[in-house]
């Protein structure tokens, strides 16, 4: 099933993916030369201009109020955002903030219950991952504490 704005979501982030790439890129040679930093800094600069745009339909900025507001465009788009859940500088914020705010946003039966499967999935992320931290805490402290026995 193809999700609307698909195709849309995949390719506007592999093109912060990229530009956020090329800063790094850049920012390696950019005390060499005047010139290498002048290259960085356009590399910043095309990337803040284009952020706001890409990282969401109308751009972020403003998002929440969009959402709030009952724009049923920036609500499907963000639900396909959350069932993609694509990976770019400050999505998992992005997909956090989202998940918070569409609780309290005017949606369908249909949108609704997609939202919950969303946010069911997202609640197992989370007891998964504190989980795992968990494990890796006690796997830490027993590697740490003296054996008393030897």
């Amino acid at each position: 099933m193809v999700l609307p704005y698909e195709h849309q979501i995949i390719s506007n982030t592999a093109k912060i993916v990229s530009l956020h790439d090329r800063i790094h890129e850049t920012w390696k040679y950019r005390d060499r030369s005047e010139k290498e930093w002048k290259i960085w800094e356009q590399a910043c600069k095309e990337f803040h201009c284009q952020y706001n745009d890409l990282a969401f339909l109308g751009g972020i900025n403003g998002v929440r109020s969009r959402l709030r507001s009952g724009d049923q465009e920036a609500i499907t788009y963000a639900l396909s955002f959350l069932e993609i859940r694509p990976y770019f500088f400050r999505s998992g914020y992005i997909y956090k903030d989202l998940v918070r705010v569409l609780r309290n946003c005017p949606l369908s039966s249909t949108q609704k219950e997609q939202y919950l499967a969303i946010r069911e999935r997202y609640t197992q992320f989370l007891h998964t991952r504190k989980l795992s931290k968990t494990i890796l805490y006690i796997v830490i402290v027993a590697i740490s504490v003296p054996c008393l026995h030897c």
